[in-house]
């Protein structure tokens, strides 16, 4: 609730209340008559009435958290760390063979990242291997006293100890934190060549900002994805978690933001962020489809070479390296407008909704009269395919839909709830 609607609201209970009790404290002279408990009696009397309603609201609100500091974090005993390449994994006991599959994993990422994008990874990354009763959705992490290196807790659940487990469970592995580690190894290089964070006055004038979010965003964001590729064929894509560890958006987002995605700062209104982040991803996968993934290695080997750089520098990097202007393409890029509204297809939807089929993207909404309505696509429905493609999670489809700008329709595979059958519908995209 507002302030100014507290204040309102306030105002009219007071003037309301002090209207019921001017009559009430007229009876004040008469305590010897009635004594106290007469006129708690009126007050009572003439109060409730105003507090009756027909209708009532309940609130469920929760404060746990799971809290970890730095402090908290030297506290716990660890049985050890294990070490490959960059990486070192903490564990607590009888984890070791989780703490070598996560070390191994995690370099296998890197060293992905690294050839696919030319970008040194210049931070040694530190996993921490917590074991809890249940690992929790819901926490606070500070690290303000700690070696300079990334730092990232995992949890683990007991009894449910699986490297896999571990994986799928976490949030914050591994997109999260390989983008942080990308986008630290891009601003503050080790070695020459950086790409400058965003900085600015804190008064309204001058307004300075080098806008070189989208870039940094971007890139991090395709470092991320490029750590789902990799690690996509080891786990288990029926967990919902899997879904929720990469931008799911990224071409639709790109078409609403456009041109705008390049004054992108630090300073911008939060509730711009969703868009923006996703839209950023977006022009680097679009820049992959369109230039080839050296084309994206190139830019950042041509990064390396500079010294200082600001957001119009990038742009003209881009340009020069791709051929084209890179705030044109963003501007005029089209991507339809399906009016679906889906989110992957879980275990616990499956049971809820009484379907026949365990993963697909599953159909919350159509909006009428849209594209995907046209296409007799229904709420209730589940996407299996787009053309040959199997389609898991809203950024497959989008990917998918993206190879397919040159046509003018794209088949799907659609298990049909009404008919519990599956049926191949074309879906209009031009």
């Amino acid at each position: 609730m507002s302030k100014a609607k507290t204040e309102i609201i306030y105002r009219t209970v007071s003037l309301t209340v002090w209207k019921r009790l001017l009559p009430i404290l007229l009876y004040a002279g008469l305590v010897s008559v009635t004594g106290c408990a007469g006129i708690n009696k009126e007050i009572t009397k003439n109060l409730y009435p105003f507090k009756s309603s027909k209708k009532g609201e309940i609130r469920y609100h929760s404060d746990m958290k799971y809290k970890l500091t730095d402090v908290g974090l030297k506290q716990m005993d660890f049985a050890g760390p294990v070490c490959a390449g960059n990486v070192e994994a903490y564990y607590q006991q009888g984890l070791q063979n989780q703490a070598e599959c996560i070390a191994n994993k995690t370099t296998a990422i890197l060293s992905n990242v690294e050839k696919k994008t030319g970008l040194q990874i210049s931070y040694k990354t530190k996993f921490y291997l917590i074991r809890l009763d249940i690992i929790p959705q819901n926490f606070d992490i500070s690290f303000k006293d700690i070696d300079p290196n990334f730092c990232i807790p995992l949890f683990v659940e007991a009894g449910n100890e699986s490297c896999e487990s571990i994986i799928t469970e976490n949030i914050l592995y591994p997109s999260p934190c390989v983008h942080e580690l990308a986008e630290m190894s891009l601003v503050f290089r080790r070695d020459s060549g950086r790409v400058m964070p965003d900085f600015g006055w804190i008064l309204p004038w001058p307004n300075i900002s080098n806008q070189t979010r989208w870039f940094r965003e971007g890139f991090a964001n395709y470092a991320g994805y490029l750590a789902y590729e990799t690690i996509r064929p080891d786990i288990n894509l029926k967990d919902p978690y899997a879904a929720l560890k990469i931008y799911l958006y990224p071409f639709s987002s790109l078409s609403k933001v456009r041109k705008k995605l390049f004054a992108w700062n630090n300073y911008s209104s939060s509730n711009l962020d969703n868009d923006y982040y996703n839209a950023s991803l977006g022009l680097f996968l679009l820049i992959r489809n369109l230039f080839g993934e050296q084309a994206i290695r190139e830019i950042i080997l041509n990064i390396n070479t500079q010294d200082y750089l600001n957001g119009q520098d990038l742009i003209r990097i881009v340009n020069e390296v791709l051929g084209t202007d890179i705030e044109k393409l963003a501007e005029n890029f089209y991507f339809p407008r399906t009016g679906l509204k889906t989110e992957m297809l879980t275990p616990a939807t499956t049971l809820n909704e009484g379907l026949d089929v365990a993963e697909g993207l599953f159909v919350n909404d159509v909006e009428p009269n849209s594209l995907a309505d046209k296409a007799g696509i229904k709420k209730g429905d589940v996407i299996q395919k787009v053309e040959d493609k199997p389609i898991i999670n809203n950024l497959d489809f989008e990917l998918a839909i993206l190879d397919a700008l040159d046509r003018k329709a794209v088949k799907l595979t659609v298990w049909k709830k009404e008919n519990r059958e599956i049926a191949e519908l074309q879906l209009p995209i031009d």
